[in-house]
């Protein structure tokens, strides 16, 4: 593998004749890469179809498809200087004639392309080689694949399945592992413990597959932990117990000991030695975790005193017998430890492997396969021996150029499939002529994507298997960097290779011994980096000794105060009051002030500050475009529609009703509330407004509102019912109290509806349970950008980039989550599943891979924050807010704090108190030393726009009316002769004339030799069920007309079939076809075929339509051809026969 340096690495990258490995830094223009590496292969000749784009999301396989379409679209139409200089920068030279013309050719043969460009994302191309092969992948041909909600459902179904073989009453291995680990599954445990299982699934079916099944894995496990198979804690317990394992006498004598010469603490000991001792072997069992505190610590380490100095040296022995108890009792907490291990690891791969049984199964029963199907089963489908070799053959001929986006986020499973394609093109037939390359493009130090299955250890393994594939058949194999940034100022690039300057920091962000580094593209542009001081706690002033608790709260919520300040900045950037605040909303770069759409604000967990900074952007009239996912129940529009849905199904829920009339669908403030529920009795609210509706209008209102709903409830579906609603004012009602960004969430609450009903028996009830149980989380990516300050999660803006970033939820570190664990031993078991449940339980070997799992958390981490960092075009701004004890050590903002730290030319400001922020803020800015981007623009512009043409200045002609085209009998008013469907011998004379005609259109374009074969392949067809005998007269039929002397000229090979023609006449534009036409250096032969039953004895008793037609031809034929005579005539294909049509029969006939 060659690797290059920056200097020619953009050029060696669209290489159409190499295999590429792209490592493209932030901002490095790697999508702009992706569409010119595809148009360079089509270029080379590659077909448009044939060249596979697999991308990570829909929305990069949209941008990409975008840019491709408009470029070739640019090149079809551009004029050829402009022609040139687009291809001239896209080669790296001139382009030759050869080129230009195909690049002018490209657009159509793109748009020819069936499904246009095979540009998608691998789940979606797993899906179209799943529906092409379904019999060889083993599915049902009609599939359907499944959404999140109905993953769900199928995963709530297993999950209830699993639950109802759980019986306490019987013994089984099901239930004995249930048992166990229900202790520690708490409300929502069980689907975080089947999701996190899910993540492991992989490498789960690796390990039953290495040892044939679970339980030859799990004994191997017990074998590595050094404990009996099926042994648990309480096995070793009753072992430990037992009295030829103690030594009584010399507890004994500890005992009288620490009692005699002892002091308080000691006595406490004795006291608990010898309570454990008076008790049998089942009461020491029962008591065996107080006993074991006499002699180790809460986390399980030996305690360092036994007893006080003066027992040790008065009773030496009795001190020895402590010391030979607590080497026993630490030694069976050890083997308790591992023993509960295994039992764990156990039951939690039993439970797995049932509830992977009985999901499988609910997919089948659904025919329906989940996101991680399809790429399961494609893999198998391309790896699997007897269907893969198939399959492949099918794909080789059909996939010439493979290019793969987000490389890094690409996961080893979604690897393998690329690599059973890209195996092909280096071996066998293969590597056959022409080049056949692989194209990917990624980052490993903006890899986050890790709880999707990305790895990087493993796509290094990936790359290293590509390079030895290339390498064995001698084909060249390029590594490019490319480190220049087309996206951001200098200021935030210092910044960026100053936080990863530290060894500590760069670790697992870059490859090992690289430095992160980055050239600038944007000289001379002005940036800024910005470093706020935190928000801390403060005490609380000026708050009533009467307020609430909340509210007193609130007065000191460091996060609500830093929203304040944040929103407080961007209200002055978006509308400046004084000098200093417009030159501060400038952007230079730009040439204008900032907008809303400029504004990006990043939080590094979805519901941490997003939420409650929209609600202080919101607050100022600040357009806000929301956070990138939202959790559909929690939105205050879907919560006002679900208060009906709940009241309509039990309007006596107090509640719930006071609820919905204080919603915008019926608008109640708290006064009109208050009078209709005080002093009503034992009636519910429903009631009372039904008894006071006469005594204001706004009761009469809401109660007309839900009494009409109520009459509707039990007869109209979800959908119908809350589409009505909102059709008729309700959408209007919660757009008022709400904002225009509540669309979203009513929408999304239509749409589930209709889901529902189309997998679910149409029911109020049944619908709000759906939706309650299904999460509901909808995510928003992708949508078009609007003049909106954007609030989104890191990992929904990866892709997107923003003139301004600020950088919030800074002081933080990972979530630590004990997740199942992978023991990293050289065994020659291999790695094996660790399932501690508390970390307690955890050996050597088991912690030494919970080191390893938060190792690769930090590297995630801190490759979250530089793909954070470089979201930022022009400026950069990082805030945050802290408790009591501030921010951690190797949070985001101590590392970008130690960046300022590491370059010259930052300085302190100060911040005002009307900013929200106190103390001092660290800023490094660069100056606009050349023109903004619009003053280039409109330079550029100027510069090479030619002067307009006369004809561009003058107003165009009144444009004359489209004339529409007419057939010689409809010009002529004559009938064409139609035989009655009633009439069966015309029918079936008709018919057969239909098919001499059709062979007749296309037999002639084949060698006579194969004639004979084609046309009975084409009259055996079922579609046509003919007799054997009729085929046989046809076919002689169809072999008499092609052989006829005098059809020789005709159906050589200088004839034509089915041939258009039109042409102005007398003022009429007249049309036609010609069903067969020759034309050669002497004449023009034109033949009409007629498949109708009835043949006139002489040529010239056609019917009069028929004639009109053959005249009409001849008049445009004359035109085109004024020195050939043309000869006209008609072939009735039902005997056949041809009559030629004199010219004398045609002339009272022409137009």
């Amino acid at each position: 593998m060659t690797r290059l340096n920056s200097a020619d690495a953009q050029t060696r990258a669209l290489d159409p004749g190499a295999s590429v490995w792209v490592s493209a830094s932030a901002g490095s223009g790697k999508t702009q890469l992706l569409s010119d590496r595809v148009i360079r292969l089509m270029l080379g000749g590659a077909a448009p179809g044939r060249v596979l784009c697999l991308t990570f999301t829909r929305a990069a396989a949209a941008e990409m498809a975008s840019r491709i379409n408009g470029k070739l679209a640019r090149f079809a139409t551009e004029p050829d200087n402009a022609l040139q200089e687009g291809l001239a920068a896209l080669l790296g030279r001139p382009a030759s004639l050869t080129e230009g013309l195909r690049a002018r050719r490209l657009f159509a043969q793109v748009l020819d392309v069936p499904g246009g460009l095979p540009i998608m994302t691998i789940h979606a191309f797993c899906q179209s080689l799943l529906r092409r092969f379904p019999i060889e992948a083993d599915l049902a041909p009609q599939f359907d694949v499944l959404d999140e909600a109905g993953q769900r459902d199928l995963i709530a179904n297993a999950a209830l399945r699993l639950f109802a073989e759980v019986d306490p009453a019987h013994r089984s291995t099901l239930g004995d592992a249930w048992r166990r680990l229900s202790p520690t599954i708490y409300e929502d445990g069980f689907p975080k413990l089947i999701g996190a299982l899910r993540r492991h699934r992989d490498a789960l079916a690796r390990l039953r597959a290495a040892h044939g099944d679970l339980a030859a894995a799990m004994k191997v496990l017990y074998r590595r932990l050094d404990v009996p198979f099926g042994t648990d804690e309480r096995a070793i317990i009753a072992e430990a117990v037992t009295e030829g394992r103690l030594d009584r006498q010399g507890l004994s004598l500890a005992v009288a000991a620490l009692n005699e010469h002892g002091g308080s603490n000691d006595a406490k000991q004795a006291a608990g030695i010898a309570a454990w001792l008076e008790n049998d072997a089942e009461g020491r069992m029962s008591r065996f975790g107080s006993y074991l505190g006499v002699f180790l610590t809460k986390d399980g380490t030996k305690r360092k005193a036994l007893a006080t100095k003066a027992v040790v040296t008065k009773a030496p022995g009795a001190h020895e017998s402590l010391l030979l108890e607590q080497a026993r009792i630490a030694a069976t907490h050890d083997r308790m430890r591992r023993a509960a291990l295994a039992a764990n690891t156990a039951a939690v791969l039993t439970v797995e492997a049932r509830f992977a049984s009985l999901y499988a199964t609910e997919k089948v029963r659904a025919a329906a396969l989940d996101f991680d199907d399809q790429i399961d089963r494609a893999r198998a489908l391309l790896v699997d021996k007897a269907a893969g070799a198939w399959v492949l053959y099918k794909l080789d001929g059909g996939i010439e150029h493979i290019l793969v986006d987000e490389a890094q986020d690409t996961a080893p499973g979604q690897w393998r499939i690329v690599e059973a394609l890209v195996d092909e093109f280096y071996a066998g037939e293969g590597a056959r002529e022409g080049q056949r390359t692989l194209f990917a493009v990624g980052d490993e130090k903006q890899s986050i994507f890790s709880f999707q299955g990305a790895d990087l250890r493993a796509l290094e393994a990936v790359r290293e298997r590509l390079m030895d594939r290339a390498r064995s058949a001698a084909i060249r194999f390029d590594d490019v960097p490319l480190v220049r940034s087309f996206r951001s100022t200098a200021p935030i690039l210092r910044l960026v290779d100053a936080v990863f300057a530290d060894e500590a920091v760069r670790a697992g962000v870059a490859r090992a011994g690289e430095p992160v580094a980055h050239t600038l593209v944007r000289e001379g542009q002005a940036g800024r980096v910005e470093l706020w001081p935190l928000i801390e706690p403060s005490e609380p002033v000026g708050v009533s000794p009467r307020a609430t608790p909340l509210e007193q709260e609130q007065a000191d919520d460091p996060e609500r105060r830093f929203a304040e300040a944040v929103a407080g900045q961007i209200e002055r950037w978006l509308d400046p009051r004084t000098d200093s605040e417009r030159a501060d909303a400038m952007l230079p770069s730009r040439g204008r002030p900032m907008r809303a759409g400029d504004i990006l604000v990043l939080a590094r967990r979805r519901r941490i500050f997003g939420p409650t900074l929209i609600g202080a952007l919101k607050a100022r009239n600040i357009a806000v475009a929301g956070v990138d996912r939202m959790v559909l129940t929690e939105q205050l529009a879907v919560r006002d529609l679900m208060a009906l849905g709940d009241a309509l199904l039990l309007p006596q829920d107090d509640l719930t009703f006071a609820c919905l009339l204080k919603s915008p669908l019926i608008g109640f403030d708290d006064e009109r509330l208050f009078a209709l529920a005080h002093d009503r009795g034992e009636a519910s609210l429903w009631q009372a407004l039904g008894m006071r509706r006469n005594q204001q209008p706004a009761y009469a209102e809401a109660h007309a509102f839900f009494a009409d709903l109520l009459a509707r409830v039990d007869f109209a579906p979800p959908f119908e019912l809350f589409g009505g609603l909102l059709a008729r004012g309700g959408r209007a009602a919660l757009l008022r109290r709400l904002g225009p960004e509540a669309n979203d969430a009513i929408d999304e609450f239509l749409a589930r509806a209709l889901d529902h009903e189309r997998s679910h028996p149409p029911s109020l009830q049944g619908f709000l349970h759906w939706l309650r149980s299904s999460e509901g989380e909808v995510k928003r990516d992708g949508e078009p950008a609007r003049d909106e300050v954007r609030v989104m999660t890191v990992h929904g803006a990866k892709g997107l980039q923003a003139p301004v970033v600020i950088l919030s939820d800074t002081t933080s570190l990972p979530h630590r989550e004990l997740d199942l664990l992978w023991s990293a031993d050289n065994a020659p078991s291999g790695a094996l599943p660790l399932y501690p449940g508390h970390i307690g339980l955890l050996d050597d070997a088991g912690r030494a891979a919970l080191d390893v799992q938060y190792q690769r958390q930090d590297e995630e981490f801190r490759r979250l924050l530089y793909v954070a960092l470089t979201r930022a075009e022009d400026r950069l701004y990082v805030g945050g807010h802290v408790g009591p004890k501030g921010p951690p050590d190797g949070c985001w903002y101590r590392l970008i704090e130690a960046g300022f730290d590491r370059f010259e030319g930052a300085m302190r400001v100060g911040t005002t108190e009307a900013s929200g922020f106190v103390g001092e803020a660290r800023r490094f800015d660069v100056a606009q030393t050349r023109a903004s981007d619009k003053a280039e623009a409109e330079a550029k512009g100027a510069a090479g726009r030619p002067d307009l043409p006369p004809w561009a200045l003058r107003p165009p002609a009144e444009e004359a009316p489209p004339r529409r085209q007419i057939s010689a009998s409809a010009w002529l008013k004559l009938e064409v002769p139609i035989a009655s469907p009633l009439d069966a011998a015309a029918e079936g004379a008709r018919r057969r004339g239909q098919i001499v005609h059709r062979l007749l259109e296309w037999l002639p374009d084949l060698e006579p030799s194969a004639r004979p074969k084609a046309t009975e392949r084409y009259l055996g067809r079922t579609s046509l069920a003919l007799p054997s005998k009729e085929r046989k007269e046809l076919a002689a039929i169809v072999r008499a007309a092609i052989e006829a002397p005098e059809m020789a000229a005709l159906l050589g090979a200088d004839g034509l079939s089915e041939v258009p023609l039109a042409a102005e006449i007398n003022g009429v534009v007249l049309s036609g076809q010609i069903d067969r036409l020759a034309i050669t250096h002497d004449r023009v032969l034109v033949i009409d075929y007629k498949t109708g039953g009835r043949i006139p004895e002489r040529p010239e008793d056609a019917p009069p339509a028929y004639l009109a037609q053959l005249a009409t031809y001849r008049a445009i034929l004359a035109q085109l051809y004024p020195d050939r005579p043309i000869r006209c005539g008609l072939f009735y294909t039902a005997r056949p026969v041809l009559h030629w049509i004199q010219e004398s029969v045609l002339e009272p006939f022409a137009p």
